[in-house]
């Protein structure tokens, strides 16, 4: 189609998930996992709308509980990210 606005593609820093996940950790000691993983996902979608791009660019998955973002879920079960 011509004129059509080019499919934007983010795909997850791992830098930066990593930052936001110590950062969240920082401010908020006594998070678990949930929390941890809903914060990132509402900072990404609070990020993209004010400023046209997510913080971490991690792809949500819709799971029985809400959106989760999957490359944050998986490094803070998987990679020993001890919550």
């Amino acid at each position: 189609m011509a004129g059509a606005a080019p499919d934007i593609i983010f795909r997850p820093k791992a830098k930066k998930i990593l930052a936001t996940v110590l950062h969240i950790m920082k401010e908020m000691p006594k998070c678990d996992q949930y929390k941890i993983v809903k914060t990132v996902f509402l900072a990404d979608r609070e990020h993209l709308n004010v400023f046209g791009r997510p913080i971490t660019s991690d792809t949500q998955w819709a799971l029985k509980w809400g959106p989760v973002p999957s490359a944050t879920y998986d490094l803070i079960r998987n990679k020993g990210i001890i919550v």
